[in-house]
Parts: structure tokens; sequence; C-alpha cells
């Protein structure tokens, strides 16, 4: 699996960051601060709030850097109630990564709204967020041209980019010890009380998991209900086993086709034929009729 570099490099290495201290009285105040959505965004799906949450990127220190995370909040279209008149709270999503977003993707998840109003922002609120270092947010880092997998990275070169990357971050006055699960949940616990929510539900899929545990395990008090959808777990190494895994399961796949009529006789020979195509991906990028060129990457994030 590889994985956004810088994002998942600082976050890999101090992923748990042992237990996160009580917030200094000296730390400034989080602040939500509401900004335009985008104009291309469907603007009559869900009643959506875009905005920015500032809050320290080193809470405790003598160091005034702040740093900014990106949000979107959807409200529910029919927001549920108990017999008290007490609303559920709201959802808080996890993207996956490390170094992914959510925010970039709202757009799209309107317009699949659109066609099926069901499917999220019922009954509950949905806050959606790029984790701090990534998405919207101010810093965003990345490094491009280099690579990073759970086992590290997969070159010298990419090693020596991704060393000179993290300098030039540095540079910049960028605190790389303060990106990582423990300080993302300080940042979850700020924004559900810069946004009014003493309490809230979180989800999340792949890497999501990870800093929901971290919220869990740091910020209890926040939390009432949590679902991990295809969870990476921490002790998971995508570079041990999965590559297996991944061609025994494509192997299952294709021999479940030829052993059918109907699609052995549409793709004939299909496992010596798919063989054949990922031989001349490893031998180099291959261009199709289309003239778009691949290579053994992508066939392998394929």
């Amino acid at each position: 699996m590889i994985f956004r570099p810088v994002a998942a490099l600082v976050l890999s290495l101090g992923l748990w960051g042992g237990l996160a201290a009580p917030t200094p009285a000296r730390a400034a105040a989080p602040v939500f601060t509401e900004k335009p959505c985008p104009a291309d965004w469907p603007a009559d799906v869900r009643k959506t709030t875009c905005g920015t949450l500032t809050v320290d990127e080193a809470r405790g220190t003598a160091s005034d850097r702040r740093i900014e995370v990106a949000v979107v909040v959807l409200k529910a279209s029919q927001p549920f109630k108990d017999a008290s008149g007490r609303a559920l709270p709201p959802v808080f999503m996890f993207h996956g990564g490390p170094g992914g977003a959510l925010t970039p993707g709202v757009g799209n998840m309107l317009r699949a709204l659109a066609r099926r109003p069901d499917l999220m922002a019922v009954d509950q609120d949905v806050v959606l967020f790029d984790q701090r270092g990534g998405g919207r947010g101010d810093p965003s880092m990345d490094c491009p041209g280099v690579q990073l997998t759970d086992a590290g990275p997969p070159s010298d070169v990419d090693r020596d980019g991704l060393i000179a990357c993290l300098k030039a971050y540095q540079a910049k006055g960028i605190d790389l010890n303060q990106y990582n699960a423990a300080v993302i949940a300080d940042d979850v616990r700020d924004l559900a009380h810069a946004l009014g929510y003493d309490r809230i539900d979180l989800w999340g899929g792949s890497y999501g998991p990870r800093i929901e545990a971290a919220v869990i395990t740091h910020q209890p008090q926040i939390v009432r209900a949590a679902v991990m959808d295809s969870p990476w777990p921490p002790e998971g190494a995508w570079a041990v086993g999965t590559p297996e895994q991944v061609s025994a399961a494509v192997r299952l796949i294709l021999a479940k086709c030829q052993a059918q009529a109907a699609c052995a006789a549409r793709h004939p020979n299909l496992q010596a034929r798919f063989e054949s195509e990922a031989r001349k991906w490893l031998a180099g990028p291959v261009t199709g009729k289309d003239g778009r060129t691949f290579t053994v990457d992508d066939l392998s994030a394929f």
C-alpha cells in the first residue's frame, strides 16, 4: 500500500504518540471560521457549512504557530430527536490514508445525495474533516515524486527524497512531532467543542479506525459510539503478506471465470493472458490502444 508520503511518514513515526497530556491553559483557544463552500457544489441537497478549525500546532509549548484543519458539516435532512427533545450526536467521518482527505470530495457526495437522499446526513449531522497536515488544511504536506509503504521507502531514491522533503518542511517552521494520531484526537475534541457538540459518533474506514482508536483512547468523554469499517489495525503491515493475498485472490477470480461456460467463452485463457500482460508491465511502461500509459505501480495499485 502506497501512502501519501509526508503525512504518512510523520503519522507512522508518531502514530500513538504516548498518552496525550491535558491541554494547558495557556494554549490558544480553538476557533472555527466559516468560509464559502466551492461554487460548483450543489446548493440545494443539504444545508452545508464549510470552514476551518484553527488550533495550536504544538499545544502546551511556547510556540505561537497556528494551523488550520479543513471542515465541512452536512446538516441532517430529517434530524431525529428522542422523547426529551435531544438530537442525535453528529457523525464525525475519518478518512483513510494516512494522508488522505475528505473535504475535496464533498461535491461528489452531494451529487450522489441528490440521486439517493437516504445515503447519509438523514437523521444525524455529518462532519467531514481533513486530518492535520493533509487535504485542504494548512499546512498540507506532500512529497511529489517519492513513495512510502508501511515497510518504509521502497528505494534509496525514495528515502533520500523523503529526507530532503521533510527537512524542507522543517525549514518552514513546521514541527513534525505534532502530526500523529494522539494530536489529531485533540483536534477532534476541539472541533467538536467549537461546533457546539458535547458528544459525537465516529465512523471511519481503512486507516481511519486508527485515528478513531486514538480518539477513544485520549478523548473518551466525547465519544458515544464508533464504527470501524474495514479497519487497518496498528499492527497491520501491507508489505508483509498482502501481495501474496492479492495475487491469490486474483487467481481465484480468474479461475471462477474459467469454470463458468459463458465467462470462459467470452474471456478464453484469461489466466494465461493476464499473466502475459503482467509480465509486460513488469518489464516497463505499457501504452494501450487509447494512448494511456501504465506502469507496474498502476497494476499493483489496481
